[in-house]
């Protein structure tokens, strides 16, 4: 059996819990939200596309799972739990055959798009078709029998023939070529959100984005900002159905004049880093509207196993023993989440390693120990080259790293490159890495370590739990095998960054923010005071 295809990546999705509370429908929720009303949040960058086909970057996905219900989607939760799927658009979750290979489900009776058009089966098949066409999904439904045929033909209207829609019945049926356990989680994926045949044409939609099913619609769009408005009449079990009348995204470029709108009240919402001048004040006069969450991304030093010195699993383990997370902590103003296990939290087969074999991960490192297994490996005073990558302070990351291998007895330089395959074509022996997949499941994330780990038990276990069709049997090996990953040092995680939010005074903090693992917070849980 084959793996299945890899979920694309995106910078950095979403988080796990630590909100500041919940309301508006999701678990958790107070009851207390103040209804109507408009806000103002701010964005660092103007939307690569408010098209659900196109649309890819963490801000936008944001937006648009408001606005685009796929059959699929997440628990309105925190933590663990918003990993969930629910059904969307789909009445139940799909049934599956015994082989893993055909999802079947209903298009919920009487649903209707934004725009009052009724949401019919068909629109799913027409609803990938664009994805296919427009090519921003990657190979998330490649897997689809007939797909690479339709994507090679001319003709949009011709069929997929994976994908059987009946209008009279709902019903639709997904033949995939070979199993895929990361499937149902593709059927929730922004892209797959659902938009009408006859209104959704083989084009970028952006200006005017097509009708949905949301508790919101997109409205206004220019390059400076898009509107939010609420969808009158919504009402989807499990969906809720968002307590601002209006929510306006607005370009605002540097993090500093976004937090200073904030404290201002002239933006409403801000997410990410708060530049770190301003961070000490924004923690302590503003605590109780600013706050931290740690996100489902996995930071970690790769070691290729394929190269020297990292063929060796002293060496391995030393960087391991090494490592001083506080130091790291320090490189992010704070905002790590320290952690042993490769696997983030928020993921349901995240279990703590604890103890962690190379101690505390929020304590230092052993550097004395670690050298000492340098000496004993036989490796001292080799060359190793660290790889870096250009984004947000992973230089740093990586001047910091070639430090601590040439302490530990390694003679190490940095390498700075762009993206992951720069390294893979250098064959590189180590570097920075960091990863937030698209999906809340563990195979994108241990897929990771093809290429870098040489061990057949490893590999033969990862296939094998992507033909497990008991979820909690294959929950409870990944989790096993985020700890043999450890255990053998195949690499060195150091935790998950921590991203901040903010509000402004006039927002109702303490009843209305529901921060969700997936997307970061739900502007469908936020309310005035």
């Amino acid at each position: 059996m084959s793996l299945p295809r890899k979920p694309t990546v995106c910078a950095v999705a979403g988080a796990a819990c630590l909100a500041l509370g919940a309301c508006g429908g999701g678990e958790g929720a107070s009851g207390d939200a103040r209804k109507g009303g408009s806000i103002i949040v701010a964005a660092t960058a103007p939307p690569d596309a408010l098209d659900p086909a196109l649309g890819r970057s963490p801000q936008v996905r944001q937006a648009l799972w408001l606005a685009y219900t796929p059959p699929l989607t997440y628990r309105r939760s925190e933590g663990a739990k918003g990993t969930e799927l629910i059904p969307g658009v789909a009445d139940e979750l799909p049934e599956v055959s015994e082989d893993g290979t055909r999802y079947s489900f209903k298009v919920r009776e009487g649903l209707r798009y934004s725009d009052r058009t009724p949401v019919r089966a068909s629109d799913f098949e027409h609803t990938i078709k664009r994805v296919i066409r427009l090519g921003a999904a990657g190979s998330s439904y490649d897997g689809i029998q007939g797909v690479e045929e339709y994507a090679a033909q001319t003709a949009e209207a011709a069929d997929i023939t994976g994908i059987d829609a009946d209008d009279g019945t709902r019903e639709v049926t997904v033949q995939l070529t070979e199993r895929d356990a990361t499937f149902e989680h593709k059927l929730a994926l922004g892209f797959a959100g659902m938009v009408p045949a006859a209104k959704a044409p083989f084009e970028d939609l952006t200006r005017s984005p097509p009708p949905g099913v949301g508790p919101y619609r997109i409205t206004n769009s220019t390059p400076r900002e898009f509107v939010m408005v609420q969808t009158r009449g919504f009402d989807l079990p499990g969906i809720p159905e968002g307590n601002l009348q209006r929510i306006t995204t607005r370009v605002v470029k540097e993090e500093s004049s976004q937090a200073r709108g904030v404290i201002a009240g002239g933006l409403d919402y801000m997410q990410g880093r708060v530049p770190v001048a301003l961070l000490p004040e924004v923690r302590s006069k503003y605590k109780d509207r600013y706050a931290e969450h740690p996100t489902l991304s996995s930071l970690y030093f790769f070691l290729n196993q394929r190269t020297p010195p990292f063929d060796n699993g002293k060496v391995r383990k030393a960087v391991n023993l090494a490592l001083d997370k506080r130091s790291l902590s320090r490189l992010f103003a704070g905002r790590l989440e320290p952690r042993c296990n490769f696997l983030p939290g928020g993921l349901a087969a995240h279990r703590p390693i604890d103890p962690c074999p190379y101690g505390d991960p929020g304590f230092n490192g052993d550097p004395e120990r670690a050298r000492q297994l340098i000496e004993d490996s036989g490796e001292e005073g080799k060359a190793v080259t660290v790889f870096a990558g250009t984004a947000a302070n992973h230089r740093d990351i990586g001047r910091y790293y070639t430090r601590l291998l040439d302490k530990i007895g390694l003679e190490a330089r940095l390498k700075v490159v762009r993206g992951l395959e720069g390294r893979r074509r250098a064959r590189a022996q180590t570097g920075v890495e960091s990863f937030v997949a698209e999906i809340p499941h563990p195979f994108p994330y241990m897929s990771l370590l093809e290429g870098d780990v040489l061990d057949s038990e490893v590999e033969e276990r990862l296939v094998e739990l992507t033909g497990e069709p008991d979820e909690e049997v294959a929950t409870e090996g990944y989790a096993e095998l985020d700890r043999l990953v450890v255990d053998k040092a195949y690499a060195a995680p150091f935790g998950a960054e921590r991203l901040g939010t903010f509000l402004s005074e006039r927002m109702d903090a303490e009843n209305c923010s529901l921060f969700h693992p997936v997307y970061g917070t739900d502007y469908s849980s936020l309310c005035l005071r």
